[in-house]
């Protein structure tokens, strides 16, 4: 069983939670308080597993809680918060998904992860936040040496617009640009 669940069985899970929720309790607002995945519809009433239906809640919030829905615990907003749409995540998955489906149709060896793995990952091997870690961090690996040196940063400067023809602000063409040389 732990073998078919893997590693990360339960972690993408509760990390989806905590930024949906805002890393608190969500009935008395405490926060860097160990919190406890909560059913907002008891299972004992019907409620089940599904993310969407799952909350975060302090352990004394969840036991006071016990077989009410949020509702009845007079929090209407949990169960409404809810119900909202996961347009952000549909769209990345979809994406991801597309963008894979593309690369395996040219007959590229493809493989891919979540963001969840990532993060699991960099906490892992104790490294800090940063957008340059987390490229390492990404995928299957067994460690990251050397992440303390330097990284170099590059800024492109420009020297002037690089468009032949200017554009308004619906994007239809109104005219050239005039070319000239700046250094001569």
């Amino acid at each position: 069983m732990e073998y078919q669940r893997g590693q990360l069985f339960g972690y993408e899970v509760r990390e989806y939670l905590r930024e949906k929720w805002g890393r608190r309790c969500v009935y008395c607002g405490a926060e860097n308080v160990p919190l406890e995945i909560e059913h907002i519809v008891p299972k004992s009433r019907g409620g089940s597993n599904r993310v969407s239906h799952l909350t975060l809640a302090c352990r004394v919030c969840n036991q006071a809680k016990g077989n009410w829905t949020a509702e009845e615990l007079g929090h209407p907003e949990v169960q409404a918060k809810a119900k909202g749409p996961l347009k952000d995540a549909v769209a990345v998955n979809a994406t991801r998904s597309a963008i894979r489906n593309g690369l395996c149709a040219m007959s590229l060896e493809v493989r891919s992860w979540t963001g969840g793995r990532t993060k699991w990952n960099r906490e892992r091997l104790g490294l800090p936040k940063t957008h340059t870690l987390d490229a390492l961090c990404v995928g299957d690996l067994a460690g990251v040496s050397g992440w303390h040196a330097t990284v170099l940063a590059i800024k492109a400067l420009s020297r002037g617009q690089r468009c032949w023809t200017n554009v308004n602000a619906h994007g239809f063409p109104r005219g050239y640009s005039m070319r000239y040389n700046s250094y001569g």
